[in-house]
């Protein structure tokens, strides 16, 4: 297992890239009976406030654990992760291990489409909003162009 890390620049447009592969999937469920088509079509996006000392472990802990389809990206003390086959139940399930690591619990957001958004700037906006109400933090970078 190795995830990659990517330039921040990147992270907006590899969410919409990831639900634009997913609403394009043209697979027939009927004649490919073995895979598990309602994970194929989730994503969650995880958003966490790190400390300033916190951030090499866990880029390090992020590289070794997490499966090589999954993304992440660090900006400042913000930490995004890019889970594409992921629900709600696996997002928590990594942050619950990123709390063991760190010692104590995140502040965290999590947004999965399709049941929070219809696309990726709807999704990114949830985000957004989000850390406004919760956190009082404005996530502007990841507001995507029009």
């Amino acid at each position: 297992m190795a995830a990659e890390e990517l330039c921040f620049e990147d992270f907006p447009g590899l969410v919409r890239h990831e639900i634009g592969r997913i609403a394009r999937a043209d697979i027939s469920r009927r004649q490919i009976d073995r895979i598990d088509f309602d994970r194929m079509e989730q994503l969650s996006v995880i958003f966490i406030l790190l400390r300033d000392e916190e951030k090499e472990g866990v880029r390090d802990f992020l590289a070794q654990t997490l499966r090589e389809s999954d993304l992440f990206s660090i900006k400042g003390n913000h930490l995004y992760l890019l889970l594409p086959m992921t629900d709600r139940e696996g997002a928590l399930h990594i942050l619950g291990e990123l709390s063991e690591l760190l010692g104590r619990t995140v502040p965290e957001i999590i947004v999965t489409y399709p049941e929070e958004a219809s696309d990726a700037l709807q999704l990114l906006e949830k985000m957004h909003d989000y850390a406004q109400m919760r956190y009082g933090l404005k996530l502007d970078e990841l507001l995507l162009p029009a």
